[in-house]
């Protein structure tokens, strides 16, 4: 069985949860816990010490809200591959120039997204980079007016290579 693996941030402390054929495992340590399927994905069902307890949640590409026990509480969950991506991503490097996007991996350029003298906001797409077969967008740390692209689509690139400057 494939071992699932998930970093959840919650207020100032990060856990990393482990799905694995033999239980699920929290920080290392073992949880008597399993999810169960369930047919509504705004809801989790999940069993605990051989008590099963239904709560609802709420995801957006930013967070996940759930309900529990009358409480509600705000996550950001991650998967591997995510977590991965954005270790990758630079976060814009600060040079005379402006800021500048850099490539995450190698790859190659499916799509630039931009145009010189466009007004970008933080999180909006950049380019698609596609590397092992995966497409992957790369997005603005910040926000503020394209200055200049320095790759084409179609181009490959190295990890690190800048894609485009904004100022």
């Amino acid at each position: 069985m494939k071992k699932d693996i998930y970093y959840v941030r919650m207020k100032d402390r990060e856990f990393k949860v482990a799905f694995e054929k033999d239980g699920v495992f929290i920080d290392g340590v073992p949880l008597p816990a399993e999810l169960v399927p369930t047919a509504h994905k705004a809801f989790v069902k999940a069993r605990i010490h051989d008590q099963i307890l239904a709560f609802p949640i709420d995801q957006n590409d930013e967070e996940v809200r759930f309900l529990f026990s009358g409480r509600e509480y705000i996550a950001q969950v991650e998967d591997e591959r995510q977590r991965t991506l954005h270790s990758l991503e630079s976060a814009g490097e600060e040079t005379g120039a402006g800021v500048t996007i850099k490539a995450p991996m190698p790859g190659l350029v499916v799509k630039v997204e931009v145009n010189v003298g466009d007004s970008i906001e933080r999180g909006q797409g950049i380019a698609v980079v596609e590397a092992m077969k995966m497409e992957n967008e790369v997005r603005a740390q910040g926000g503020g007016i394209v200055k200049d692209i320095r790759v084409k689509d179609g181009q490959a690139v190295e990890k690190g290579e800048v894609l485009v400057v904004i100022e």
